[in-house]
């Protein structure tokens, strides 16, 4: 359920995406403190909390309130899909993200024909942050499909655990005894018991290397314990034929972790059909 690919992006294309990046976060700074704040809230269901994230002027008071809140700072921030933008550093990352090496390895993976782009999204984890609890993406996303890879691109060197790799819990997206019997807990732990699965790492990771893992393999990523900032692109893709949720019957809605990443196109959607949007283009065929 996941691998590794060397030197997807040369050591100079990787850079430029790193500053590209890097700047495009720290024009959101305050929105991505935010969104981290109202996602604690409702998972808390902390209205105090919530009405703080409504209150923030800056992204160093919001820092301050949510760190104070949460006796500790949070995990990462995210900055989701930077393509979209029409400015020098969305379209380095557009471009990135239609290679068509990239489609053609989704593609391989997934063992179809077409993929669409679901999301782009930067991953900051700040010195000293800490770990990113185990999940798997197709959870947090409003795909009726098991036709989810994403590439995770290492865009800062990684070669020891203290700078938070990924961990990937090998064939759990496999496994569909662990969510119909278990409860959310189960699903957060799953190198403990009953399942007791060794975390797998792909290190060292050099900048531009990557890892690909599929939309249901469980996976986290340790605390940030060394002194330099780990940054990272993950790029999601989906088979063109993906499908939307339906209305009826479900026993559980996506986590809204990504819900900002989706909410401008899911509506133009109906239920249950193909996840077919301008903002989820077809970027690789056969």
């Amino acid at each position: 359920g996941h691998c590794k690919v060397e030197g997807l992006l040369g050591k100079e294309e990787a850079d430029a995406a790193r500053a590209s990046l890097l700047k495009h976060l720290n024009g959101r700074l305050l929105q991505a403190y935010v969104l981290k704040m109202e996602l604690l809230a409702a998972d808390c269901e902390d209205d105090e909390l919530l009405q703080l994230s409504r209150e923030v002027k800056t992204a160093a008071e919001a820092k301050k309130k949510l760190t104070k809140w949460n006796e500790c700072d949070v995990p990462f921030l995210q900055d989701f899909n930077v393509h979209r933008d029409d400015c020098d550093e969305g379209r380095a990352v557009d471009a990135i993200a239609r290679s068509p090496t990239l489609g053609r390895t989704a593609c391989d993976l997934l063992g179809v024909d077409s993929v669409r782009l679901y999301q782009t999204c930067t991953f900051f984890k700040a010195a000293g942050q800490g770990e990113t609890s185990w999940h798997a993406d197709l959870s947090t996303s409003p795909f009726d499909t098991n036709d989810m890879v994403t590439c995770w691109i290492a865009l800062t060197d990684i070669k020891s655990y203290e700078q938070s790799p990924l961990e990937f819990a090998s064939r759990s997206h496999k496994d569909v005894a662990l969510p119909f019997w278990y409860d959310d807990e189960g699903l957060y732990n799953p190198s403990g018991d009953p399942r007791e699965y060794e975390p797998v790492t792909h290190m060292p990771l050099s900048v531009g290397d990557s890892t690909w893992h599929h939309g249901w393999l469980l996976h986290s990523s340790p605390p940030n314990d060394s002194k330099h900032d780990r940054v990272a692109l993950a790029i999601t893709y989906v088979s063109s034929s993906a499908v939307t949720l339906g209305e009826r019957d479900l026993r559980q809605h996506p986590d809204p972790e990504d819900a900002e990443s989706y909410s401008a196109w899911l509506n133009d959607v109906k239920p249950g059909c193909v996840a077919s949007h301008p903002l989820t283009p077809i970027v690789y065929a056969r």
